[in-house]
């Protein structure tokens, strides 16, 4: 609904935008919004696919993604167009899930959920969506998510290592997520926040998720990224470069790799 770009304009951050959005409803409201607002000489919304739009190499100066990367099931073909239509030494920033495809969790991280579950009381587990006591958190099947949305974290695994190919990591703030989200699905109104007690229940719940996340136990699935446009990419990360690349302890890529910046073998 484009309120942050609203927001860059305003605070004076960006001189103009250009919107992207294949929801033609959505760009209708906004459009609407925009032009309540006098803006509509800086922001420009188009209903349309930004992979087939035909846009100019190094137009941008930033291209900026608000969780709709992981939706994209040409992502490399994303990586390619973010990174052909930045200009030399343009920015890339987003925020992202980055977890498995299709929120399909790691059977490890659901069984630490599991045991996180076990230690509520009964009137905290109660799950206001599948009217019951929850003993385990629920798991999502891929035929159960193909029927909710297919592009739904369609290719998410991947955004970490396409962006470090692509891109050079200025700025990363992981952020976890990996509990938070799939933990409190059909039970957070359980917690009257007004009430200490729950204040604290709650707050410890996720405090358990941040330091497993920080000590590398349990991957974190959502971050952060400011990323500067490479003047050619890498050749694809290896299985050892992408081996843990979404928890805090990643040692990175191998600094052979990050030594130069010359073109490598990828073809486009």
């Amino acid at each position: 609904m484009a309120y942050v770009e609203e927001w860059l304009v305003k605070c004076g951050y960006v001189e103009h935008v250009d919107i992207y959005e294949t929801s033609a409803v959505a760009v209708d409201a906004v459009r609407e919004r925009i032009a309540q607002a006098g803006l509509q000489s800086q922001i420009d919304v188009q209903s349309e696919d930004v992979i087939t739009a035909g846009l100019d190499d190094g137009t941008f100066d930033v291209v900026f993604v608000q969780a709709a990367i992981h939706h994209f099931f040409n992502i490399e073909e994303m990586f390619a167009l973010m990174h052909r239509v930045l200009r030399p030494g343009g920015l890339l920033i987003y925020d992202e899930y980055i977890g498995p495809d299709h929120h399909l969790y790691e059977p490890e991280v659901m069984a630490l959920m599991d045991e996180l579950n076990t230690c509520l009381a009964a009137h905290y587990r109660w799950d206001m969506l599948r009217n019951e006591t929850r003993e385990a958190v629920p798991r999502a099947t891929l035929e159960w998510m193909m029927q909710m949305d297919p592009s739904e974290g369609v290719h998410a695994f991947m955004i970490l290592p396409l962006t470090y190919k692509w891109f050079n990591v200025e700025y990363r703030g992981d952020y976890g997520g990996t509990f938070m989200r799939p933990f409190f699905v059909g039970f957070l109104p359980n917690f009257d926040f007004t009430d200490e007690k729950d204040q604290t229940i709650a707050r410890l719940i996720v405090m358990i998720e941040d330091l497993l996340a920080r000590y590398g136990v349990i991957p974190h699935y959502h971050t952060r990224i400011v990323a500067r446009r490479r003047d050619y990419p890498l050749d694809d990360l290896s299985e050892t470069q992408s081996r843990r690349i979404n928890y805090s302890n990643w040692n990175g890529l191998d600094l052979r790799t990050e030594s130069t910046d010359e073109p490598s073998k990828f073809k486009t």
